[in-house]
């Protein structure tokens, strides 16, 4: 049996061949044994057994509408040796492509500008005709089909044809097997423009008007239809919520300017109406404070009346937000803020069944880390639940005027093992702790491990001393000893004041494969003396390692009743003999002033290090960032750096170690500051810092595919009554009006500004009601200008995190004996407790104290301190949204630019066949399921790309067997055009072009090759060369340019084969004038046999992005299988892969 069978015709493209045989196979026999016509290139195929080796998979890319035939030799052989004997051939016939139309667009719905025409852009395949119908679509169908439930909403959702406005049909001819893109203009029955408002489009090809070649089609039905929401406005909206909050900012889409005296509504899914309102003279409406929702569920904002939208129509969603969430920052967030905060702990983490545990709690309502105390009239329920869920503990108990309670619990002498839970209610709140219950035993012994210094330099000999010796007093003797070294990077902490820089940033290495305590540098073994002692030697020998390094000496004592007790200690091998340390006076700074970085050099304990001479080079670090079109047809950022000194000197450090550096940056942009040293052992000390200097005029700052900014802060940390400087580095030039917030768990305050320049600066002051951190939200919007022509915006965060040492206590506990003296059992220890404040005040304060075996403390973690607890930097609960990151106008200029200003009421043109769309995924299916055989079938019609694409493939059963395989295939055509060309040009550079044809086919090829570029001056008689290309050969054509003035140019490169129309490729790229990008392009594909299909959604995290990731499913019907197939992969490796 075969899949597909011989004879069979109208087979799927992309699928190889499936064998069955009656018995097990020798896998290794299939090798060299069997031929494939056409031929196809040997790493293109890919051979698979599975069942028990009764089932071959012949894995290759087939074409459209191409007869193959695949030969088995009779020389492959079963499990026993047995050949088949005779060779078999199997003949099958694929289809084209499947019919296909597909709107480009930024997701179900999308924004669009209402001052400009109305376009999306539409690719067609094997169709000859298209339908369209256009709707206005009502507001409670908006909030439905944007709700909770928008999935089931948006599946049974049509037009309503009371609302049609339009509805025609259109012919079309992309040629056979080939996407083309159109250009679609909406518009009015009457051809008009689209006024403000809420519309649907459906767009779906004529099954009738399948290309022959296509048929036959399965599955064909209403799913093709494709379906788009429009919100068509003149106002872009921002929109900021928290659970309790709302703040929405109306700025023009052409001018980029505020709207006043719009009105506004905030409503949930609904309909119900949160509030309304006006915005103020900076278009801002602040919501009142409303009942908490979920944060996660959608929120609607409406300018103007959203049932019968005007002028003034705009509309908005919290779920408007892609890639400017606090996440997509790095940001830590708390979408919930609980009301109170408990800290809840026991006297120690681990207890013996009969024996007592005394627990604590503080309670406190917790307003985003403004806390007031409860109050003390309405009882703490607790309850404690034993590990097999019974309760053996409740009691109801009173609050203090410290708003504190404390219990305690025997267990039974019989108390069920596990980890037990304290369950404490007051109100309708809910907290608690833990504890273990366990037959342990305690540690009888413990081991320590010195060295003969806390710190070495290179080159020294560390001696290491282990110590064993028994709680109850005297040496483990003559024990087993295993030690092991590891090491990883450290960077110096200066105990003086403020911020320092003490490392050369360049040198990390951020792809650290160590683990928790680096990567191993040896090992060994040995036995303790008599006094329980284990020395041992180690070299200090970093000289492979760029910056300082911290030794991890472990050491495991094994005593002769077979008990192991491990310890560790640190040591620190320092680079050098002294460190150097940096900081700008102001990490911001401005051109044309001088700015000034200081330097120390200090010891190792952070002392002055006096009279070290250094060498101190400052330079400006240029952002090259250049938008290039990549495969997928769309155009993104790429960027590159250049580090240029501008100025060096030579300082030396006074007797306090102390040293400042002035320069004077004459542009603005990123400076870096750096300073090389050398110690009297000849060893190499650096360190680095870096500042930003503000400039009137336009700084080309670093641009990202995102819309996102990233704000800088002048200090690492503030102080109450500090003003953070934040510069605002954005891409835009001239003035640009800016939404400032200052959020936590609440906006605090906002405002709005214009920057005059793209490198402002914005003054924040530290108040005591923002620690303990505070982040500050700058949101950017910029209107349609000569060098915008599209709205656009931009967001950054940047967080300061505020000290909270005015919050701390300081508890002294002093015992009436000396620490070299001891206490006998039965004797009275006196402690002296003092607690002051950080000012050194005494307070009154309450306190629990617990004396603790330290070798049952040793056998668990310790829960977190109180300090943590309640003055832990808090995450933000503050979501930003925009409009314009559903912007159609920002995709339909991507993808198809060069059809920008077509139209004529709505019809369609031709938007050029040449390789433009590119999707770096082409196939996602969250829900195969395989049969009862372990069997499905999957259909992956892949796009344009020439690459490998990986199917990845994960499995999981009822039963949480699960399992993971991947496999490649290659995606390339017979004759292709690679591009050579530099990443920029200059103007009035001279360059050298060329184009590699490739032949993939078995024939030598006649082929005329084109060249066309605009901007450029092609110094050659004719863009047209004429070139033989062998099978398996490429051939490189030159073509000499000069560039001309101008923003980018681009670049069209082609080729026909002679006599040969199927065998063409074309291919266009735009370089930027002055920038340089590079795409690289990677993707995997394969195949899972089984019989039906179910879909299941697969959400992807918000800062997936399709131009740097992958998207890998693996589906599996066991681990086991998933494991054979990786064997299978790596048996493979060295004959197909190379």
């Amino acid at each position: 049996h075969t899949r597909p069978a011989d004879g069979e015709v109208g087979v799927a493209p992309w699928d190889g061949l499936v064998v069955e045989f009656l018995t097990p196979m020798d896998p290794q026999s299939i090798n060299h044994n069997f031929s494939i016509q056409p031929p196809v290139t040997q790493t293109e195929v890919f051979t698979y057994w599975w069942d028990n080796n009764t089932h071959l998979e012949i894995s290759f890319p087939t074409e459209p509408n191409t007869d193959y035939a695949v030969t088995l030799s009779g020389e492959i052989r079963d499990r026993y040796g047995h050949p088949l004997g005779e060779d078999t051939t199997i003949h099958w016939s694929t289809r084209g492509y499947r019919p296909m139309v597909d709107l480009t667009v930024p997701g179900r719905t999308g924004t669009y500008n209402a001052y400009t025409s109305t376009h999306v852009a539409l690719t067609v395949r094997n169709l000859g005709l298209v339908h369209f119908a256009l709707y206005r679509m009502s507001l409670d169908d908006f909030l439905a089909t944007n709700g909770e439930d928008q999935w089931s909403a948006w599946k049974k959702y049509h037009g309503d044809w009371e609302q049609l406005i339009r509805q025609w049909s259109q012919e079309v001819s992309p040629p056979v097997n080939q996407s083309r893109i159109y250009s679609l203009e909406l518009t009015n029955e009457n051809g008009t423009r689209l006024p403000p408002g809420i519309y649907y489009l459906e767009v779906w090809g004529d099954y009738d008007s399948i290309y022959p070649q296509a048929l036959p089609v399965m599955g064909w039905d209403d799913d093709d239809i494709q379906r788009h929401i429009l919100v068509v406005s003149r106002y872009n909206v921002s929109l900021k919520t928290t659970s309790s909050e709302a703040l929405v900012w109306v700025t023009d889409m052409r001018s980029g300017d505020v709207v006043p005296n719009v009105p506004v509504i905030v409503m949930d899914e609904k309909g119900h109406f949160i509030s309304e309102g006006m915005t103020d003279e900076d278009g801002v409406f602040v919501a009142d404070e409303h009942k908490p929702y979920d944060m996660w569920k959608p929120i609607f904002a409406f300018v103007g009346d959203p049932e019968h939208p005007d002028d003034d129509f705009a509309a908005h969603i919290n779920r408007w937000s892609g890639g400017i969430q606090p996440w997509n920052f790095d940001l830590p967030i708390e979408e919930y803020s609980q009301p109170l905060s408990a800290y809840f702990f026991t006297d120690r983490p681990i207890y013996r069944p009969g024996q007592e545990v005394y627990f604590k709690g503080v309670l406190r309502y917790d307003d985003d880390a403004h806390y007031t105390l409860p109050p003390a009239d309405q009882p703490v329920r607790v309850a404690i639940y034993d590990a097999q869920g019974t309760k053996v503990y409740e009691e109801k108990l009173s609050l203090s005027d410290m708003g504190t309670l404390n219990g305690a619990l025997t267990l039974e002498e019989e108390a069920p093992l596990g980890t037990y839970h304290i369950e404490a209610s007051y109100g309708k709140y809910d907290f608690g702790t833990s504890f273990r219950v366990a037959e342990y035993r305690k540690p009888e012994f413990q081991v320590t491990v010195d060295t003969d210094r806390a710190e070495y330099v290179q080159g020294d000999t560390i001696r290491v001393s282990a110590q064993a010796t028994y709680f109850f007093g005297g040496p483990v003797a003559n024990a087993e000893v295993r030690y092991a070294i590891l090491t990883n990077d450290v960077y110096f902490r200066y105990p003086g004041p403020g911020w320092w820089s003490f490392a050369d940033y360049r040198d990390w290495d951020w792809w650290w494969e160590g683990g928790a305590y680096g990567e191993l540098v040896t090992e060994g073994e040995g036995t303790t003396d008599a006094e329980g002692r284990f020395t041992f030697r180690v070299e200090a020998d970093i000289t492979e390692y760029l910056s300082s390094q911290r030794f991890t000496l472990e050491v495991t004592v094994t005593d002769v009743n077979h008990q192991q007790v491990s310890n560790r200690t640190d040591a620190v091998i320092h680079k050098g003999m002294y460190y150097i340390g940096m900081r700008p006076q102001s990490y911001v700074g401005q051109v044309d002033k001088e700015s000034a970085v200081e330097i120390i050099t200090v010891d190792w304990a952070g002392d002055p290090s006096a009279g070290r001479s250094l060498e101190v080079t400052a330079g400006k670090r240029t952002w090259y960032s250049v938008k290039k079109q990549m495969e997928d047809g769309r155009y993104y950022w790429e960027s590159v750096t250049e580090d240029t000194p501008v100025y060096t000197t030579t300082v030396t450090s006074d007797a306090n170690g102390e040293a400042v550096v002035h320069f004077t940056p004459q542009e603005g942009g990123v400076y870096y500051v750096r300073a090389v040293g050398k110690d009297q052992h000849g060893n190499e000390i650096r360190s680095a810092t870096y500042l930003w200097v503000s400039d009137q005029h336009y700084v080309s700052w670093r641009r990202e595919n995102n819309d996102r900014i990233e704000l800088v802060a002048d200090r690492r940390e503030y102080q109450v009554g500090d003003t953070a400087h934040i510069l605002v580095p954005h891409p835009y030039q001239g003035q640009v009006k800016a939404l400032v917030t200052l959020e936590r768990g609440h906006i605090y305050q906002h405002w709005v500004q214009t920057l005059e320049t793209n490198s402002d600066q914005i003054n924040i002051p530290i108040t005591e009601d923002l620690i303990p951190n505070v982040f500050v939200s700058v949101v950017i919007v910029k209107g349609q200008d000569e060098t915008n022509p599209s709205p656009d915006f931009k967001v950054g965060y940047v967080e300061l995190p505020i000290v909270v040492t005015e919050k701390n206590l300081n508890i002294t506990m002093t015992p009436d004996r000396p620490a070299d003296k001891h206490y006998r059992p039965g004797e009275t220890v006196t402690y002296d407790v003092q607690v002051t404040d950080s000012r050194g005040r005494p307070v009154e304060a309450e306190l629990a104290l617990n004396l603790v075996d330290l070798s049952v403390l040793s056998l668990s973690d310790q829960p977190t301190s109180i300090v943590d607890h309640f003055w832990r930097q808090r995450g933000i609960g503050v979501w930003t949204a925009n409009a314009l990151t559903l912007s159609g106008n920002r995709v339909y200029e991507q993808l198809a630019s060069e059809v920008k200003g077509l139209g004529g009421g709505g019809g369609l043109e031709e938007a050029g066949t040449i390789r433009r769309r590119f999707p770096d995924t082409a196939y996602w299916n969250p829900a195969l399921r395989t049969d009862e055989n372990g069997q499905a079938t999957v259909q992956v019609e892949l796009p344009d790309n020439l690459t490998t694409w990986r199917m990845g493939a994960r499995g999981v059963t009822a039963d949480t067997l699960v399992g993971q395989a991947d496999v490649d295939i290659v995606s390339t055509k017979d004759l292709l055009v690679r591009p050579v060309a530099p990443r920029f040009f200059v103007v009035g550079d001279r360059a050298e072009l060329a184009a590699i044809v490739h032949n993939n086919s078995n024939q030598t090829l006649d082929v005329s090759v084109r060249f066309e570029a605009n901007r450029l001056t092609i110094g050659t008689a004719s863009m047209e060369t004429p070139i033989s290309v062998s099978p398996g050969e490429h051939v490189e054509i030159i073509w000499p340019v000069t560039v001309g003035d101008g923003e980018e140019t681009t670049l069209l490169f082609s080729a026909q084969a002679v006599g040969h129309p199927e065998l063409s490729d074309a291919v266009e790229i735009t370089l930027p004038i002055y920038h340089y990008s590079t795409p690289e392009v990677v993707a995997t594909v394969g195949q899972l046999d089984a019989d039906g299909q179910q879909v299941e959604a697969v959400v992807l995290p918000p800062s997936y992005d399709p131009t740097q990731g992958e998207l890998r499913v693996q589906i599996d019907p066991s681990l086991a299988a998933g494991m054979t197939k990786g064997l299978e992969y790596l048996k493979h490796y060295p004959y197909e892969c190379t």
